[in-house]
């Protein structure tokens, strides 16, 4: 890093990349792949490899989508997310992605694009089917996570319950290593044992 990280910085970002129901139902499972390969071929260039966390397509729910993650460098170095996603660079990227992947041989369009100044009332009814399979989607995702973490917190309560019984068996066990020891000094020391003495000593013993 050229310069100190603020405690406030973003450090990861996110997109979703996706479609809706119909478009996906035109291709085949390698064809879906290639589509999310491409997608993030071009997020790559568009954030730089060196920054890329993760791409990974979520295929088995209704509809498909692919996360990818990337920290916000700067080409000069500085973590800005605030620079990078500018009001620009997000109408560059909802342009120059769509018109990628047409160049890659997929029949996907542009979102439509809303005017300077325009108060958007409604979707029309493309994008509000694709924001309701996203938003679908995003919900089955937490239920997942939620579940996992509640699994995760059943099993942390079972081993603190397991760690309590066994300190409990530890206190017992250093109690009864402390009385003996008090039981021990309080006895008297055995005298030297010989033939005339070795049964008594053996029995105090």
């Amino acid at each position: 890093m050229v310069k100190a990280v603020r405690k406030d910085a973003v450090h990861l970002c996110g997109l979703i990349v996706s479609s809706d129901k119909e478009f996906f139902d035109k291709l085949n499972a390698d064809e879906t792949r290639l589509f999310f390969a491409e997608a993030a071929a071009y997020l790559t260039e568009f954030v730089g490899k060196e920054n890329v966390i993760s791409a990974m397509a979520h295929m088995d729910e209704k509809t498909p989508h692919m996360h990818f993650l990337h920290v916000p460098m700067t080409p000069d170095g500085r973590l800005s997310a605030n620079s990078i996603y500018t009001r620009a660079s997000l109408k560059k990227l909802q342009t120059e992605l769509p018109g990628y992947l047409q160049s890659r041989g997929f029949n996907i369009q542009r979102g439509v694009e809303q005017k300077p100044g325009s108060a958007k009332k409604h979707l029309d009814t493309r994008e509000f089917k694709q924001q309701k399979e996203a938003l679908a989607g995003l919900r089955s995702e937490a239920d997942a996570v939620a579940h996992e973490a509640l699994l995760l917190i059943g099993e942390m309560a079972e081993r603190r319950k397991q760690e309590e019984v066994l300190q409990e068996r530890l206190q017992s066990m250093e109690q009864q290593a402390r009385e003996a020891e008090a039981i021990l000094s309080d006895m008297p020391e055995l005298p030297q044992a010989s033939l005339l003495n070795y049964k008594s000593v053996l029995k105090q013993a």
